[in-house]
């Protein structure tokens, strides 16, 4: 007579390729996004993975859920997913932080005890991310690290804190005074 929906939790289904079957696994994070809501990403986990593949696709049917609490997505639409795979938390900073010298990376950081005086501290990186640098030695989550205006700094030097910049917490524009 009726369909009744629970939209609370949504169930995702799609088709990966067998090639990444090996990285496929249950608990494994995916995000989700719709054209129609191009704002939002929806964060959900596999919940299943097809024991089949298709031989005409070559392709396995993994199934996701979502969780749905503010009840935007609906059965039905489409959505583009990405499975995260190999995630990891890490250290980010803007990529114009970094100050290359030879072969040796090196960023300006405001030190709490020192005021408005940075100082140079080498670092070390690792991957990289449009306008973002790893960074896995040198430097501590919460340090203050100068963004612009490090071609000017010497040591001695005093800067501005401008502002923090969005989205990293602890790092920060200067400017050279």
């Amino acid at each position: 007579i009726t369909t009744i929906d629970d939209i609370g939790r949504i169930k995702l289904d799609f088709t990966v390729p067998e090639t990444y079957l090996g990285v496929l696994r249950p608990g494994a994070a995916v995000e989700a996004g719709s054209r129609s809501l191009p704002e939002r990403a929806f964060e959900g986990a596999v919940a299943s993975i097809d024991t089949r593949i298709d031989p005409a696709t070559r392709s396995v049917l993994v199934r996701a859920i979502l969780p749905n609490p503010d009840r935007t997505l609906r059965p039905g639409m489409l959505l583009t997913v990405n499975v995260i795979k190999n995630e990891r938390r890490t250290l980010l900073i803007p990529e114009d932080a970094l100050v290359p010298f030879q072969r040796r990376n090196f960023v300006w950081v405001v030190p709490p005890d020192r005021g408005d005086t940075p100082e140079r501290r080498e670092v070390v990186i690792g991957g990289r991310l449009p306008g973002k640098v790893e960074v896995t030695g040198g430097l501590a989550a919460g340090e203050l690290v100068v963004v612009r205006g490090t071609d000017q700094l010497r040591d001695g030097a005093r800067v501005q804190i401008a502002r923090t910049w969005d989205g990293l917490p602890g790092s920060a524009a200067a400017a050279v005074r």
